[in-house]
């Protein structure tokens, strides 16, 4: 199993997510040239946008770009903007994510410090959040591997916001923290046990082949990628051929259509909601065993990993995230991607 790489707050509130103060929503305006569009996840909290709050775009062809958000009176754009890894350039490069982290241990530098731990073991850590904004489309792996950074010892940024659009389709968010000491367990450390989602592209029964389906142009309605689109730069936005497309346009019905397999234990689905049906059976039945919280008096929360594999992108990750708070799941663990895992363009 790969290591569990960060854990989500859902809150109730922006301010405790320490994304602004609490006023009204404003508007987010993206870039001409990066007009990211982020998954709708139920569970978001309104963003709100403040001055120089560090933001990571990830494109749906994988690159990468960051800069600072800089408040409008039309809204929201980011100043200095640069890209920081381009997948087209990795194979050529000793580390093709040192753009990254060097961008993101400067990032730390600047951010305002407060101490962590009890006595004896205090770390002077940064302390404010990078918000990690994918569009829909881009690939999974690249979300964990900026994760993965942020926690490393030269950045230790532990407060992310995760980018997403809340039900009333405005700039949402959620928080995912890092942990801040990754040690091994005493040995007389209660183990608790947890359930684990793998999410994955299926696989065709006949020739093992990812259904990886189509690449569209977004609508209306949705056409096919060509290849003259793949050459062009920068590469046009595009959407994958799903079974939710198709149920809005039939016609799409006759490209390959890409295909997400969802396993918990042994048991297996491409349902969604049969999945979510799981997932409440198993959070009732392990709530009972649940050792009791002493600082609480109340039964711990049943913990819960993803495992997101080769091939998933990031729009695949809200509805499980959506199932699993559904189902009453609040401690949700993401695991980081395999060494070996490269972005799929």
């Amino acid at each position: 199993m790969n290591p569990a790489l960060a854990s989500l707050l859902l809150v109730p509130t922006a301010l405790a997510c320490e994304s602004g103060s609490a006023q009204e929503p404003e508007s987010t305006q993206l870039p001409a040239d990066e007009p990211l569009e982020p998954p709708l996840l139920s569970s978001a909290i309104p963003d709100r946008p403040q001055d120089g709050r560090p933001v990571i775009n990830v494109r749906w062809d994988g690159r990468i770009s960051a800069g600072r958000e800089k408040k409008l009176y039309a809204g929201v754009i980011l100043n200095d903007r640069e890209v920081l890894y381009d997948p087209r350039l990795g194979a050529s490069l000793e580390d093709p994510y040192a753009g990254v982290k060097q961008w993101l241990a400067l990032t730390a530098q600047r951010m305002e410090q407060a101490s962590h731990g009890g006595a004896g073991s205090r770390l002077l850590l940064p302390d404010e959040p990078v918000l990690i904004r994918p569009d829909r489309s881009a690939p999974f792996v690249q979300v964990q591997r900026l994760m993965e950074i942020c926690a490393t010892q030269e950045v230790q940024i532990w407060k992310i916001q995760l980018s997403f659009l809340t039900t009333e389709g405005a700039p949402g968010l959620v928080c995912a923290y890092l942990p801040l000491d990754i040690g091994i367990p005493p040995p007389d450390a209660e183990l608790i046990e947890g359930v684990e989602v793998l999410l994955r592209v299926g696989k065709d029964a006949a020739t093992g082949a990812q259904q990886v389906g189509a690449k569209l142009r977004p609508g209306p309605p949705p056409a096919p990628y060509t290849s003259s689109d793949e050459a062009a730069e920068p590469p046009p936005r595009f959407l994958w051929n799903t079974p939710g497309l198709i149920a809005l346009w039939p016609d799409l019905n006759s490209l390959p259509v890409r295909r997400l397999e969802y396993s918990v234990g042994p048991y297996r689905t491409e349902d969604l909601e049969v999945l979510e049906e799981k997932l409440q059976q198993l959070h009732a039945s392990m709530t009972r065993s649940m050792p009791i919280d002493p600082d609480t008096g109340a039964r711990m929360d049943v913990p819960v990993t993803i495992d997101a594999r080769a091939g998933t992108c990031y729009e695949d990750i809200a509805p499980v995230l959506d199932a699993l708070l559904s189902a009453g799941f609040l401690e949700i663990t993401f695991l980081a991607a395999p060494r070996f895992e490269t972005p799929v363009k």
